[in-house]
C-alpha cells in the first residue's frame, strides 16, 4: 500500500525531471528519512538522477 505525500502543478517551461530530486529531498526532510520508495512517471526520469536522490 502507498500513500501520496506531495503533488506539485509545473509552471510554464519546468521539466519533470528538473524537480524529482528537490521533491524527494524535500519528502526525506519531512519525513525524518523515512521514505524508502518513491514511483513518478516516466517523464520525471533521468539517468544523472540515482546519484543525486538522497539515501537514508
Amino acid at each position: 500500500m502507498g500513500f501520496i505525500l506531495d503533488h506539485r502543478i509545473l509552471k510554464v517551461g519546468e521539466l519533470e525531471q528538473d524537480v524529482t530530486v528537490p521533491m524527494i529531498a524535500a519528502l526525506q526532510e519531512r519525513y525524518g528519512g523515512s521514505v524508502q520508495v518513491a514511483s513518478f512517471d516516466k517523464g520525471f526520469y533521468s539517468n544523472s538522477q540515482s546519484s543525486q536522490l538522497p539515501t537514508t
